[in-house]
Formats: structure tokens, sequence, C-alpha cells
């Protein structure tokens, strides 16, 4: 059975203050991550090309088929050896470790829905290339849905419900409609994005609920951080 995710983020999709909703399908484990050393694979993305040290030295365009030599966390990403001293980062083998598929976007006050999955290419050209608007994603996609406004996104059905956006955006009546659409467990990824009425809504229906302390530890470590930061007045990078 198809699982499908609703998530609210602001710095969910390519740090756009985008939101998503997502399917996420079954998948064989090695599909989902046949990365594995001696394999050759082929770039899904263009992409930069970095050394042991994490700094770019060159560019590879898509389609650029790489032996993989060895898998390396370099400044806490993770990156793919394809030669000597030559690295690119895993995103640019996703299609051969995702195992999810975006249907929902919102921006700001809007929102696109498209049941066949959001082609992220066609985001990527709409917001890093022309800097438009996400309405535009209609003209790459004429059957998508574009909506105005963004609570209509809770009433997609879902098993698993991320507001991740910002403080309050999930309130008690958002919560009601996530319990009888059947959400099974709601978790925030962002400081108290869920108001103390639909906490307490949530918990009495049985969803089960992961609060911001837990589920986004280091976010709100983060968040505690550069307020320290900002009060003293000191930049540490």
């Amino acid at each position: 059975m198809r699982k499908r995710i609703v998530y609210l983020a602001g710095l969910a999709l390519m740090a756009m203050d985008l939101g998503a909703a997502t399917t996420v399908e079954p998948v064989n484990a090695a599909i989902a991550d046949p990365i594995q050393t001696g394999k050759k694979l082929n770039l899904t993305r263009s992409t930069y090309v970095y050394n042991k040290r994490g700094v770019r030295v060159g560019r590879l365009k898509k389609g650029n088929m790489c032996k993989i030599h060895v898998i390396k966390v370099i400044n806490g990403d993770t990156y793919v050896k394809i030669g000597k001293n030559r690295f690119v980062k895993q995103e640019a083998f996703l299609p051969y470790v995702k195992s999810a598929r975006v249907e929902n976007i919102i921006k700001k006050n809007s929102y696109i829905y498209d049941e066949n999955g959001i082609n992220l290419n066609a985001v990527k050209e709409i917001k890093e290339v022309k800097r438009g608007r996400i309405k535009e994603y209609l003209d790459y996609v004429p059957t998508a849905e574009y909506h105005e406004g963004c609570r209509g996104i809770w009433n997609i059905k879902c098993d698993i419900a991320l507001p991740c956006a910002t403080q309050g955006e999930l309130d008690l009546e958002s919560a009601k409609v996530l319990i009888a659409n059947g959400t099974k467990v709601v978790s925030e990824g962002a400081n108290m994005p869920t108001s103390l009425d639909a906490i307490a809504e949530l918990q009495g229906a049985g969803v089960l609920f992961g609060p911001a302390k837990a589920a986004n530890a280091g976010g709100v470590a983060c968040s505690a951080l550069e307020m320290s930061q900002n009060s003293m007045r000191l930049s540490w990078t």
C-alpha cells in the first residue's frame, strides 16, 4: 500500500520556502540504493565536481557515465568518488536512490498538485533559472492543478503529516481534517508549528505526535545557537 506524506516546509525543497506532499512507494532495497562500489551509473543532472576537501574543481553534464569508487562523507555531505581526487554529491544520482514522489508544492500563499508526481526539473528551471512563480508549472504540465491559498494542502489524505514551515501553521481545524482523513502520524519540523489545542486533538484521536524538541532537535539547537550569535553580535562563519 502506498503511503502519502504531506510535507509543509519553509525550506523543504531546494531552500525555496516551499512545502510539498510526497507519495512514498514500497521499493526493493537494492533498487532504492544501488550506488555501490564498482558500479557504473549515469549522472541524472549536471553537477559540480569536488576534490577530497569538498572544494569545487570542475563540472560534469547530465548523462555522463561515472564509475563508483567509494562513497564518502566530506564536511557533513555525502559524496561519491568517481575518479582520482574527483567527487560528486550523491544527489547527482538521485533517481537511483530516491523512493518518494513529490505531488504537491506550496509557495507562500498558493500550491500546485500533480497527481503524476511533480516534475522537479521543471520546478528547478522555474525557480533557479527563470526566478519565476510556481504557477508557471502549469506551462510545463497542463494537467496539474494550481490553488490559491495554502490551507487546502491539509485536505490531501495522508498517513504522515510534517508541518515544517512556521509557528502555529497547524491549528485545531487543520488537525481535525487530518484526523478525519485517517492520518496516523504528525511530526514537527519547525519551532512550534502545531498549536496546543491541535496537539491535544491529535493525541486524543490516537495520532502519533512527534514534537519538534525530539523530531527536529537539530533545527531547534541551531536556532538557539543563531539567537546566541545574534545577541552577542558575533559571526561564527
